[in-house]
């Protein structure tokens, strides 16, 4: 048996969000008694069912290469589908020096939040790249509210992608 606890710190992701995640699909959890939480009860899956598990969140899994991004110099853009089961042509685009910090919050409200694409960058690049993405014909803002821009919505999400690399491509010199 392995923990929900131990699981989610495996998988990067909470452990409260991985238990509705869980219950969701009708994977079976067992309350067990652990020596990490003192003898108090916990939800556990089985060794079988926790494979399970990684395999399906998988492809919602942080790159290995996101850990590079240490907030010393520049950061990255990234473009990150919040929920690409449901809206798969909803993109957010924006700016970390902590990739990995952003992602975990993200996953707090949307457990399968998957990075797409991450660009090196400065922060004022950010500005730039929404403002393009705001005036292309065949994306629109997914935000509700008008101060914050950084949710976009279009046909296919590789075409925000594009879009971005192009404003990239245009601002910063190589």
């Amino acid at each position: 048996m392995i923990t929900v606890k131990d699981l989610a710190a495996e998988l990067g992701t909470d452990r409260s969000n991985l238990r509705k995640w869980i219950v969701q699909r009708g994977i079976e959890m067992t309350k067990v008694r652990d020596a990490s939480t003192r003898g108090q009860e916990t939800l556990a899956v089985s060794e079988q069912n926790a494979q399970q598990i990684r395999e399906l969140r998988a492809p919602y899994a942080v790159a290995n290469d996101l850990d590079g991004v240490d907030g010393t110099s520049t950061g990255v853009i990234y473009a990150i589908q919040p929920d690409p089961d449901m809206r798969p042509g909803r993109v957010k685009v924006g700016y970390s020096k902590r990739l990995q910090d952003r992602l975990a919050t993200f996953r707090c409200v949307a457990p399968e939040a998957t990075v797409i694409r991450t660009w090196d960058a400065p922060p004022d690049v950010e500005s730039a790249i929404h403002l393009a993405l705001s005036l292309t014909s065949d994306i629109k803002s997914a935000d509700t509210n008008a101060t914050s821009q950084e949710l976009f919505e279009a046909e296919r999400p590789e075409r925000i992608v594009e879009r971005v690399d192009e404003v990239i491509r245009a601002v910063i010199p190589e």
